[in-house]
């Protein structure tokens, strides 16, 4: 089945090997459902380049916490860069934690890496264009939840995809017949962040220890 939603929320999760994208997210109706995608995270190498061999990229193991992390495969690419359209090795990892790592074990060998900063939430945004608060639409079912690890009703998804502005289909999930979704939700009722603001030391805010202030909007 079809469905259009507005997100409001990005988390990941690894789940059985599996780096899992949870977009928390709002229906016409006023639904609010977890929708799970699976989404890799990657970085760029400069193609060509002596060092970037399959050998190199195999070997490369590093300790993440409770695991390692590893590259899982790699594909050629041409990107535009500096002006210029040039090849590029895609490299994909088991966990968005591995990137930092084996970018670094590659860049001792003289390889040339790109994007190896990108939080892995932002890689998904990029590469989905899904923002939040704004249109998209998935294909997939509900599941049910088990051992009550999420208290929202759970869409496992196999595509998401960003609506184009203008575009107001209406998947499977209509709030009435005729009547046209917005293309982005404006009205919130609360709207809330943390900031994290610079201080002398041996001062406090507020009776905070931290610099971590929590702020809301109504």
């Amino acid at each position: 089945m079809k469905l259009l939603f507005y997100t409001y929320d990005y988390q990941y999760k690894i789940k059985d090997q599996k780096v899992l994208i949870h977009l928390y997210s709002e229906l016409a109706d006023g639904r609010k459902p977890c929708i799970v995608i699976e989404h890799e995270h990657y970085f760029y190498a400069a193609a060509g380049q002596r060092n970037l061999t399959p050998e190199n990229l195999q070997r490369i193991i590093v300790p993440l916490y409770n695991q390692q992390g590893k590259v899982t495969r790699w594909e050629e690419v041409e990107k535009e860069f500096q002006g210029k359209r040039q090849k590029f090795l895609k490299i994909y990892t088991n966990v968005p934690m591995a990137v930092p790592p084996i970018s670094k074990e590659l860049e001792a060998l003289g390889v040339s890496c790109y994007e190896k900063d990108i939080l892995f939430v932002q890689r998904f945004i990029r590469d989905t264009g899904i923002l939040p608060l704004v249109m998209a639409e998935a294909e997939g079912d509900f599941v049910k939840v088990e051992d009550n690890w999420l208290r929202v009703p759970l869409f496992l998804a196999t595509r998401v995809a960003a609506m184009p502005t203008g575009d107001e289909r209406l998947g499977d999930e209509r709030p009435g017949d005729n009547k046209a979704l917005p293309h982005s939700l404006d009205e919130l009722d609360i709207l809330s962040f943390d900031i994290a603001p610079t201080r002398p030391l041996n001062t406090m805010y507020s009776g905070f220890p931290s610099s971590i202030l929590p702020a809301s909007m109504t």
